[in-house]
């Protein structure tokens, strides 16, 4: 059995003195791993964190309390086939998306390179 990792938390008199809910630390960590999660996943720059709140969210993300499996995340089997059909989906989507960018870019770039690289024409 995994060991249980306490969610790291900011003293209660910060959390009181700024007004914020209990659950301030718990949402915190969780949307900064989401980000963590979707920078890896479409391969842009993760986002920057000091560096004591990095470690406290990859301390939440140890935290096995929290974890959530996939027989807790799937009512049934039909709900994870319809969500991996979605995901490949979007997948393909994103995929679409993502090579017509690069070679709508790419064209500018060889327009632009051709223009300034043609030879004198001669009279």
């Amino acid at each position: 059995m995994m060991e249980q990792v306490p969610i790291p938390q900011m003293p209660q008199h910060q959390v009181q003195q700024q007004g914020l809910p209990s659950y301030y630390n718990e949402y915190n960590y969780a949307m900064a791993n989401w980000a963590q999660d979707m920078s890896s996943r479409d391969q842009v720059p993760a986002p920057a964190f000091p560096h004591p709140f990095y470690e406290a969210a990859q301390l939440y993300r140890q935290s096995t309390n929290l974890r959530i499996g996939a027989f807790e995340r799937f009512s049934s089997p039909h709900d994870m086939e319809n969500y991996f059909e979605k995901e490949r989906q979007r997948g393909a989507e994103r995929e679409a998306s993502i090579r017509a960018e690069y070679y709508r870019v790419q064209a500018e770039h060889n327009d632009m390179f051709q223009q300034y690289h043609q030879p004198p024409s001669r009279p």
